[in-house]
């Protein structure tokens, strides 16, 4: 995509890693894993250098590990055990010249399938990230650790960290 006289260059990265439900949300829930996906968009000059600032469309996927307890007492009363989250949106990053370090900003829309005979819950997450960059010639790897909070109507509010690796491969 070309917008006047500068380029736009895109990347996309897989992102795996633990994801640790804090505050009520961990009353229930044990660490699980995460797995996600990343467009990424930057700026580059005439030049070619690269914009400090891009802007991501983003998604991801976990199946939530039900706490013993709480999984114990939903089997004795014949109820469901599955639990799940489901996100998808768009944030920015913003990069530094003089260190591999980076910020996220996301918000996202967020299904959270709750355990039990209860139907799924749809809301709105802000997500914030700091993060390491490594560029290699054809791959970039980074390492992030990003604080999720997701709202809900008839649900508590749900908080939850994850810590990612994260594989790019530039366009």
């Amino acid at each position: 995509m070309r917008r006047s006289r500068d380029v736009w260059c895109l990347g996309c990265a897989v992102e795996v890693g633990p994801l640790f439900p804090v505050g009520n949300f961990s009353d229930s829930h044990d660490t699980s894993l995460y797995v996600g996906a990343r467009f990424e968009f930057q700026n580059v000059n005439a030049l070619g250098g690269v914009a400090l600032l891009s802007y991501t469309l983003h998604g991801g996927f976990a199946v939530l590990s039900v706490d013993g307890a709480v999984k114990s007492a939903l089997e004795q009363l014949g109820e469901s055990t599955g639990s799940s989250l489901v996100l998808a949106g768009a944030g920015v990053r913003a990069y530094s010249q003089a260190s591999p370090v980076f910020f996220s900003l996301g918000v996202d829309y967020v299904n959270f399938n709750l355990p039990g005979d209860a139907d799924s819950e749809n809301g709105a997450e802000a997500a914030l990230g700091i993060g390491v960059v490594r560029d290699f010639t054809s791959m970039v790897a980074e390492l992030e650790f990003r604080g999720h909070a997701a709202f809900f109507s008839n649900v508590d509010d749900l908080q939850y960290l994850t810590l990612q690796v994260n594989l790019g491969l530039p366009f």
